[in-house]
């Protein structure tokens, strides 16, 4: 069981304070939810090495009680952190068995649209666009069948890049214009960067 702190915000207490009753109980379960939710919580503020050392813990807790809702969510933030790092070939591993879990239509606790954004993070930063472009849209629909339209700005925000590195900035600006109002009406920090994709598509247009 980690012992990495988390200090900060509410948000960061709470993962400590998982942590904390996951010590004390010995529940593999707990210990899943907890180091699952510590990780994301390290991930999320650019802290990859203890995110990486909780989301192992968390991926292994949930193997090993067979919580296939957890392991989903640790094996998407563990492809988006190892992206981050540079370190593609490890994030195309992981999103393999990422897959399997979402052809068998399991759900997470995290993000409705964090599985689908990771694998498409990851084939664009592998340089393979049309499979991003690809599983991206397929995702995107399927989400939105299921009512989920609104909620996923990151899916609409990574698809929309794939579509710019391939040349098709009709596509990128139509997706990064479908997110923005959501990110407007509940503040989220994804704003800036579809306002930043945005503008510097007006900019390159204005260049022509």
């Amino acid at each position: 069981m980690s012992t990495i702190k988390v200090e900060g915000p509410a948000s960061q207490r709470h993962a400590q304070e998982a942590l904390a009753l996951a010590a004390g109980n010995g529940n593999p379960q707990t210990a899943a939810v907890a180091n699952r939710v510590a990780g994301m919580t390290h991930l999320a503020m650019g802290q990859l090495v203890p995110a990486e050392e909780l989301l192992s813990e968390g991926r292994a807790a949930a193997e090993v009680v067979g919580s296939q809702n957890n392991l989903y969510d640790a094996l998407s933030a563990l492809a988006l952190l190892c992206v981050r790092a540079g370190r593609v070939a490890e994030a195309l591993n992981w999103i393999e068995p990422l897959q399997d879990l979402l052809d068998l239509g399991t759900p997470g606790f995290a993000p409705e649209d964090l599985a689908e954004t990771a694998i498409v993070e990851t084939y664009l930063a592998a340089n393979r666009i049309h499979h991003a472009i690809e599983f991206g849209a397929t995702g995107l629909a399927r989400r939105v069948a299921a009512g989920h339209g609104l909620t996923v700005t990151r899916l609409r925000v990574v698809l929309g890049r794939a579509h710019a590195a391939a040349g098709d900035f009709v596509a990128a600006r139509s997706l990064w214009e479908a997110a923005l109002p959501h990110t407007i009406e509940e503040s989220l920090p994804e704003r800036a960067d579809i306002e930043s994709l945005l503008a510097d598509l007006q900019n390159c247009a204005g260049a022509e």
